[in-house]
């Protein structure tokens, strides 16, 4: 409650689809984007943000932190007051991040399956158990402990679990009907695997536990996050400390090099942007 009345939150998530910064080289932009590709798509997430209006948005896809904050400040976030965080962007793939209005407690990523999340294929049948070699996420999970207005403390997570892309290492292989229909097997068995070591993460979160849950991080609690990623030359300031959270996972499709992808705003718009919106109330 404030001032006697329910506090209602504006929680988001915002698929980005490879949100970059100019001339940086990745995926089938051998010389980067360019300055016009990059300005559109600001311009057009600005357009969302605002639109969304929301306090807290989890994002995929963050390649580079500049941008994001260039797009949240046209939203007309006070960055002031407002705090991203994106401690496992690094330039060289897509990873998850998060824009608070509110406070930041405390934040962690984690890269590992947690202990019991190995997927025993065995479990059942009275043989010997079989496990895949799946232990980690392909994209690190990242937990935020937000406090709201209110003083109540809200844990985030935010998610971007394998795509249903097929898994085809050898090019020549990917018209191949066959190929595709083990390499989609493959997918499907690494997102389930992450599914599953996701779900033991909330479980863990809502026993409580959270000292299981800190020997999992990959960082552990961090009071002030690492400087997410800038690329060099950028004008950006990384003023990111204290923030982060998360939210649902989304089906994307951003893993492999020839990931077809325009900064177009209206191809994004039909392509896999995903405007996911929630509000909480508490009382």
């Amino acid at each position: 409650m404030r001032d006697g009345k329910p506090l209602k939150v504006r929680v988001a998530n915002f698929n980005l689809l490879n949100f970059h910064e100019a001339g940086v080289p990745f995926y089938q932009y051998k010389n980067g984007m360019s300055e016009e590709q990059v300005e559109a798509k600001i311009d057009w997430t600005a357009g969302q943000l605002k639109r969304l209006n929301a306090a807290i948005v989890g994002f995929q896809e963050v390649f580079s932190v500049a941008p994001l904050i260039e797009a949240a400040k046209r939203a007309g976030y006070d960055m002031a007051k407002t705090k991203i965080v994106a401690p496992c962007v690094d330039g060289k793939g897509p990873a998850v991040a998060l824009l608070s209005t509110f406070p930041i407690v405390e934040h962690q990523s984690f890269s590992d399956f947690p202990p019991e999340a190995k997927l025993d294929l065995a479990a059942g049948s009275g043989g010997p158990p079989v496990f895949l070699p799946i232990s980690k996420f392909n994209r690190p999970v990242l937990r935020v402990v937000i406090e709201l207005d209110t003083g109540h403390r809200v844990a985030v997570y935010v998610c971007h679990l394998k795509s249903k892309r097929p898994v085809i290492t050898d090019k020549s292989m990917q018209k191949d009907l066959k190929s595709n229909a083990i390499g989609s097997a493959i997918s499907l068995t690494i997102r389930a695997a992450e599914a599953a070591a996701l779900r033991c993460l909330l479980l863990d979160e809502l026993a409580g536990d959270q000292e299981g849950l800190r020997e999992v991080a990959t960082s552990n609690v961090e009071k002030k996050p690492k400087v997410a990623y800038i690329a060099p030359g950028s004008k950006a300031e990384s003023s990111l400390e204290n923030s982060l959270a998360g939210l649902k996972v989304s089906e994307s499709s951003t893993d492999s090099e020839d990931h077809e992808a325009s900064a177009r705003p209206e191809v994004q718009q039909e392509n896999n942007i995903q405007l996911l919106l929630w509000e909480i109330l508490t009382t």
